[in-house]
């Protein structure tokens, strides 16, 4: 299912949404940018790391602490020393990093990071969608013209075959 950037109280299981310019509410008065983080396309054949900037707005009159941040697996992290208090009328910005080794499966990928202000947590999506770098096949394999003069031009046709649907650029 899709995911949104809600906050989950405990005494209600249901995810309660607050819309505003700036994004979907965390808490009243606290707001996140980006309202899910998407890395759009990573190549599963190598490992790699990628980041992205995630900012926390508090419109609360009060300060507010977030006291803890989670993730639902060990290549998904939040970097930023916790707790960490937001003034009224501040924000805060810190990078989320995704981190995926080699041999990972292709497909969507739906990780996520919770802050966790009081009781209340928030779910911030993280996406990906993992592809595999396009391997090209030639039939047949091996060309084979024989004994060939110098004046002679031999030819022949070979199909290239690509089982994964991308675009390939030969050079």
């Amino acid at each position: 299912g899709t995911y949104f950037l809600a906050t989950r109280h405990e005494a209600s299981p249901k995810a309660e949404f607050e819309p505003n310019e700036h994004g979907i509410s965390l808490l009243p008065g606290l707001t996140a940018v980006p309202a899910r983080i998407e890395f759009g396309e990573l190549l599963a054949d190598e490992p790699l790391t990628r980041s992205a900037s995630l900012r926390a707005y508090n419109y609360e009159i009060a300060d507010v602490t977030i006291d803890a941040i989670s993730a639902s697996c060990g290549c998904t992290v939040a970097e930023i020393k916790l707790p960490v208090t937001i003034r009224s009328g501040e924000q805060i910005e810190f990078p989320v990093r995704l981190s995926i080794g080699p041999g990972i499966e292709a497909g969507p990928l739906r990780r996520e990071v919770r802050l966790h202000v009081g009781k209340a947590t928030t779910i911030v999506p993280v996406h990906a969608e993992i592809v595999r770098s396009p391997q090209v096949v030639a039939k047949p394999a091996c060309i084979e013209f024989g004994t060939v003069g110098s004046w002679e031009r031999p030819s022949t046709s070979i199909e290239l075959l690509c089982p994964i649907p991308s675009e390939v650029e030969f050079v």
